[in-house]
């Protein structure tokens, strides 16, 4: 066991593994389980749902055939509308 004298309990717990600000700006996006980088689909797609609740955004998923992931982030009430994500996530 070891005491911190000095640890910074304002900085963020942990980067994230996927870039969300990206991926929830509504555009919709294509991507493999590759791309992702996840173990299974749902693991992801949990993920997902996390951080657009953060963002305050809502989200289309669908997969097709297992092999492509498709995603588009909208405003709630106004899936047709591109958004911009500019609340951080965190």
């Amino acid at each position: 066991m070891k005491e911190l004298v000095d640890y910074d309990w304002d900085a963020p717990k942990h980067g994230y593994l996927y870039d969300w600000p990206t991926l929830l700006n509504g555009k919709t996006w294509e991507l493999t389980l590759e791309d992702v980088n996840a173990y299974s689909l749902e693991s992801w797609r949990s993920s997902a749902y996390a951080a657009a609740k953060r963002a305050g955004l809502k989200i289309h998923i669908r997969a097709r055939r297992g092999e492509k992931i498709l995603i588009k982030a909208y405003k709630e009430g106004n899936d047709s509308t591109k958004v911009k994500s500019d609340k951080e996530i965190s």
